[in-house]
C-alpha cells in the first residue's frame, strides 16, 4: 500500500499557514476540492466512529483514468482503499458505514465504473465528436472487457 505525506511545520510551514478546515461533517457528507489545494485530515482522530473513506475520481474520461477506474472500482468491489492510499481495510470493518453497488446512483455507478459512460454524455461544440466517441469506445472497452468474454 501507500504511505501518507505528514505534513510538519519544519517542512511545510508556508503551507500549512494556507490550510482551513471544513468544519464538522456527517456521515455520507461529502468535501470537495481542487487537487492542487493543500488538504489533509486530522492527524489524530478523537470521535467516536471512523473518520475518513475516500474514492478519488479518475477525470477526465481517458485511457489513462479508464485503467486508474478499473483498479478504483476492483478495490471497492473487495472494500478496500483505492490505489494510492494505505489499505487500512476500514470499509471491510466498518459494513455500517461501507457503500456498495447496490445503493450507487445511475451517474455513481458510471462513475465508479459500473455501468458504461453514454455517448449522449458528448458534446460536439468543439467539432471532435467523432475523436471523442472513439476514445469513450476504447475507455468503455477498457472498463468492461471482461464482461464481455
Amino acid at each position: 500500500g501507500s504511505e501518507t505525506l505528514e505534513i510538519t511545520n519544519r517542512w511545510h510551514g508556508p503551507l500549512l499557514r494556507g490550510k482551513l478546515s471544513v468544519g464538522q461533517v456527517q456521515p455520507g457528507d461529502t468535501v470537495w476540492w481542487h487537487p492542487d489545494v493543500i488538504h489533509g485530515v486530522e492527524s489524530e482522530h478523537c470521535g467516536e466512529h471512523l473518520s475518513n473513506v475516500l474514492y478519488i475520481p479518475s477525470a477526465p474520461m481517458c485511457p489513462l483514468n479508464a485503467r486508474c477506474l478499473r483498479r478504483q472500482r476492483e478495490a471497492f468491489e473487495q472494500g478496500n482503499a483505492p490505489p494510492g492510499f494505505p489499505n487500512l481495510r476500514i470499509e471491510r470493518q466498518s459494513a455500517d458505514f461501507r457503500s456498495t453497488e447496490k445503493n450507487l446512483s445511475s451517474l455513481g455507478r458510471q462513475q465508479m465504473g459500473f455501468d458504461p459512460f453514454p455517448p449522449s454524455a458528448l458534446d460536439d461544440a468543439d467539432g471532435q465528436l467523432a475523436k471523442k466517441e472513439a476514445m469513450l469506445a476504447e475507455c468503455n472497452e477498457i472498463l468492461f472487457a471482461d464482461d464481455r468474454d
